[in-house]
């Protein structure tokens, strides 16, 4: 799969919701990197389930981050990030709904404001509010 891939020469791969790690040889096949879409406002809930773990821990507010993929899971540069406040009535599935929907308009209002342009260039960013997002087991759905 790998070679094949490669021969289509991806100028940038995107993943969404994916969860594991990429190899090394797919990271540095694309010239302008691996792009992460993921369900937090990282460094917070770092992980595969971070709209669960953001409920359980009642906070107020979540996002979605876009970000360059490195080596350790979510630890790469932010792109872009997206804020979005809990309703009282969220769970975890229609908090996911009103996540994708929400980033979605402010996407395509961002690539409206920029053009394209070079103005989209990683944050520096530190590990300090970083919540770890583990795996959410089967028990847990009911979030």
């Amino acid at each position: 799969m790998l070679a094949d891939l490669g021969s289509v020469a991806p100028q940038v791969i995107v993943v969404a919701a994916y969860g594991q790690l990429l190899c090394p040889a797919l990271l540095t096949m694309p010239p302008l990197g691996c792009v992460n879409v993921h369900a937090s406002l990282l460094p917070k809930y770092r992980g595969a389930a971070p709209i669960s773990w953001a409920l359980i821990r009642g906070e107020r507010v979540t996002g979605v981050t876009i970000m360059l993929i490195d080596a350790p899971l979510d630890t790469g540069p932010i792109l872009l990030q997206s804020e979005l406040a809990f309703e009282p009535s969220d769970d975890a599935g229609t908090l996911q709904e009103r996540l994708a929907t929400a980033f979605e308009q402010y996407a395509n209002a961002r690539q409206q404001a920029n053009k394209y342009s070079e103005s989209i260039l990683p944050n520096a960013r530190t590990n300090l509010d970083l919540i770890a997002a583990p795996y959410r087991h089967r028990q847990f759905n009911y979030l």
